[in-house]
């Protein structure tokens, strides 16, 4: 399995807008990134994203550079700041036989998700700037099952 992490792009603050879309920055930031995957990423068999407003215009903008339907983005609480590996895990678990997923979520829980699944043991310190991605080769879901294959 190939999974594709990204931690959404850089919001406005939250006195601007307590929503916290991507700011014109953000868009331009992740735009960038996005197109310059898009073509290592394959045909994605799953995209998942937070409900938070900055982390779907940030699946939809990777949906747009590699061609997948934005409306199949699934909302999942297993990408929210405060999800915990396994939950993440389980999410993953439900959804076997599909071999390429990009889920787009948050600090910490992004960075604590990618350290999981590249060490069982100690933590892996990977810096996701906002929107950064990375690409986890997967064996299996499990701990320290990983393989880190891309960073940008």
């Amino acid at each position: 399995m190939d999974l594709w992490l990204a931690r959404h792009g850089e919001a406005v603050p939250e006195s601007t807008d307590p929503v916290r879309p991507l700011s014109a920055d953000g868009i331009k930031s992740v735009t960038a990134v996005a197109d310059a995957v898009a073509g290592k990423m394959g045909r994605l068999d799953c995209v998942a994203s937070s409900g938070k407003a900055r982390a779907l215009q940030t699946a939809r903008i990777f949906c747009a550079a590699a061609g997948f339907p934005a409306d199949l983005i699934e909302e999942t609480g297993a990408l929210f700041p405060d999800a915990t590996p396994e939950m993440f895990f389980a999410f993953l678990e439900e959804r076997k036989g599909k071999e390429n997923f990009l889920c787009v979520g948050h600090l910490p829980s992004i960075e604590r998700i990618a350290s999981s699944l590249l060490s069982a043991v100690d933590p892996v310190k990977i810096l996701f700037g906002a929107g950064t991605v990375c690409r986890i080769r997967l064996d299996s879901v499990r701990r320290g099952a990983g393989e880190l294959i891309l960073l940008q």
